[in-house]
Parts: C-alpha cells; structure tokens; sequence
C-alpha cells in the first residue's frame, strides 16, 4: 500500500532498499515525499522490526491481512 503516514515501503524494499538505508529514511523523514520522521514515535530497533516484516510482506514470506494469535 502506502498511506497517510508513508509512501508503499514494500515497492522501495523490492527496489533494493537495504536495511541502513531503510533506518536512515525512517529516522529522518523524508518530506518530499509525505513521510514525516519517525524519531519520535520508533527506536531504531523497532524500525529494524519494521523492516523484517515490510521485507517479508515485499517477497511475499508474510501473507497479507490481520496475523493470527
């Protein structure tokens, strides 16, 4: 997807984005193309958490729709 908050992650990742590069993007914001930072809201480790699984839903690892418990 992509939304309000982000551009589609998925497309950047299937791109080649690695996983600095992602940190970076995240941390700083990247106002050109709507995203605000996310310094204030996700430690580095969680954007890390974040990358894993945008990673996994880019190469189809992770299905779509609500994780089951």
């Amino acid at each position: 997807g992509g939304g309000m908050y982000a551009p589609n992650l998925r497309q950047s990742l299937n791109q080649g984005m690695k996983e600095q590069c992602f940190v970076t993007f995240a941390m700083e914001g990247k106002k050109s193309k709507g995203m605000p930072s996310w310094a204030g809201f996700f430690s580095p480790h969680q954007i890390r958490a974040i990358y894993a699984y945008v990673k996994g839903r880019a190469v189809g690892a992770i299905s779509t729709g609500t994780p089951k418990h």
